[in-house]
């Protein structure tokens, strides 16, 4: 899933953003990597207007969450911010692997993580600039920690407490992310 999303990623989006909320996420997420919360608007701004990037007393920043560009600004750090999405696809394929095998017998859990890493619609997503890859990875984290603890059918105690602020942390960053998606899944999971 890694190799085939980031070879569409390069290959086929040129490593770039191809609609207006991935160029919005990028430019926050480049700020991001430079140590910044903002850029500094240039002179003639109205030349530069970009939707969902906005200018306010002189600062110019995306209007989108900032959760996806702060993870972006990882890779933007070192000019590669268009491997995020695919790294984050091949760890969500090891944590439904984890998942499926919960629930399912080997063959049936890879059998369900083989047509997730090969659906097009999640390696085309994977490819792109946009929020749903990593929403799925934040989302699978809380997941398999809802499963472990709901394992030991009991409370968690001190030790698993780092575990259960971990989730919980992740569950907050999805709805960073996107909002609604992070409410309704932790009102499911919980």
């Amino acid at each position: 899933a890694v190799l085939l999303s980031a070879c569409l990623a390069r290959g086929v989006f040129g490593g770039i953003p191809h609609i207006p909320d991935g160029v919005a996420y990028l430019f926050q997420a480049k700020a991001f990597a430079n140590g910044e919360l903002y850029a500094h608007a240039p002179r003639e701004f109205s030349a530069f207007a970009i939707y969902l990037i906005e200018l306010r007393d002189g600062n110019w920043s995306a209007v989108t969450n900032p959760g996806w560009p702060a993870l972006q600004s990882i890779g933007a750090r070192y000019g590669l911010p268009w491997l995020v999405n695919p790294v984050l696809a091949g760890l969500s394929v090891v944590l439904a692997h984890l998942l499926a095998r919960r629930f399912l017998s080997r063959s049936g859990a890879l059998l369900a993580v083989f047509l997730v890493a090969a659906s097009p619609w999640f390696l085309w997503l994977a490819a792109s600039d946009m929020t749903h890859t990593a929403s799925l990875f934040l989302l699978l984290v809380c997941w398999w920690g809802a499963v472990r603890v709901a394992d030991r059918r009991l409370l968690p105690d001190k030790s698993d407490r780092a575990g259960v602020g971990r989730d919980g942390r992740m569950l907050g960053d999805r709805g960073r992310k996107r909002r609604t998606d992070g409410g309704g899944i932790g009102m499911l999971e919980f």
